[in-house]
């Protein structure tokens, strides 16, 4: 993740590299921590479908519900779309993270949700039952282009990790391996 989240700590005190971004510092923690669990591409909450992953990540960042459970006014508030701050924020956060295969990774997954949502709807007019039988025979390819592109995504990062390891290795370790 971009931003590295610790429980009852400041995400600019825990990550202080992005307090030199105006976005980033005219934030409240709480939007901070918003944007992170919501819009990173290795959130805990990546695989859900937006609606859901708004909702989630506005729990777990502290914001209240209504009795109805509802977002409350304050979350309501800051996630309105007039909110320039916020906007602001986001986009930035959308920059500094970006990476291709993974945007394209997470456009496919929305497609599929949002497809399989149509499919699962009750009451389908008539052009929403065109749209569900145009789009039902190539769900399968784009579910197998998502497995294909995540495995791609998977291997870079083990790669990466991998690469991370070997710096690691203290000069003694390095000397052992070289001579095993």
């Amino acid at each position: 993740m971009l931003f590295k989240l610790e429980k009852n700590e400041n995400v600019l005190d825990v990550n202080p590299q992005y307090k030199v971004f105006d976005e980033f510092a005219s934030c409240t923690d709480r939007e901070l921590r918003y944007l992170a669990l919501c819009y990173d591409y290795d959130s805990p909450f990546r695989r859900l479908p937006y609606s859901v992953r708004h909702q989630e990540a506005a729990d777990k960042s502290g914001y209240k519900r209504e009795k109805d459970g509802r977002l409350d006014k304050n979350a309501r508030t800051a996630f309105a779309s007039g909110n320039e701050k916020l906007a602001k924020a986001k986009t930035l956060y959308m920059k500094l993270q970006y990476d291709q295969e993974k945007d394209l990774l997470e456009a496919l997954a929305t497609q599929i949700s949002q497809i399989i949502e149509l499919m699962k709807k009750q009451d389908k007019k008539d052009a929403e039952w065109d749209l569900v039988k145009k789009l039902t025979p190539e769900l399968p390819k784009m579910i197998s282009q998502k497995k294909e592109l995540e495995i791609v995504i998977g291997y870079r990062e083990k790669d990466a990790a991998d690469d991370m390891e070997e710096v690691q290795l203290s000069a003694i370790e390095l000397f052992h391996e070289d001579r095993l």
